[in-house]
């Protein structure tokens, strides 16, 4: 599977990168960082040292891949949403730009009322959710949407453990 990260230059993406470098079905194509284009992906993460090749693009050099992750800082991906969004059929937003589907409680916690002109375009409301994992009980919130944001690390890891 071939895929990119838009905002690799963070502790967020960074991680996600020694990840996915690791995956042996995956294929990290390219990844972000505006103001370290062109620079060694190792500059900015040493630990990748011997493990990838890459040098950091800008968002407007991406090119199509299966999977995109995005790992931009909250409200910034719905603002670069008609950009990124032709770029591959799924997405993986990290960020909580789409991780609250009551408009009212985004506004409250994030301060903007609107996500993103996906709304108004058919596009289905991402619902934040976590596949279920042994647990009959529990809906699966993917169900049905043309893409997912995660949920923060430290709220969904007790669940991988259920049974």
């Amino acid at each position: 599977m071939k895929v990119s990260i838009v905002g690799a230059s963070g502790y967020t993406g960074g991680e996600l990168l020694r990840l996915l470098l690791q995956h042996p079905h995956v294929q990290v194509h390219q990844v972000t960082s505006e103001r370290n284009a062109g620079k060694p992906v190792t500059r900015l993460h040493p630990n990748l040292r011997k493990q990838t090749p890459l040098n950091f693009c800008t968002m407007k050099e991406l090119e199509k891949v299966d999977l995109l992750f995005v790992a931009l800082p909250h409200t910034e991906f719905m603002k670069r949403f008609d950009l990124l969004a032709p770029l591959a059929d799924n997405i993986v937003d990290l960020s909580a730009d789409f991780r609250l589907k009551d408009l009212s409680a985004y506004q409250k916690w994030y301060g903007r009322r609107t996500r993103s002109a996906c709304e108004t375009r058919g596009i289905r409301l991402w619902e934040c959710g976590t596949p279920p994992v042994g647990n009959e009980g529990r809906r699966d919130t993917s169900a049905g949407q043309d893409a997912m944001p995660q949920p923060p690390s430290w709220a969904s890891g007790p669940f991988s453990s259920l049974k």
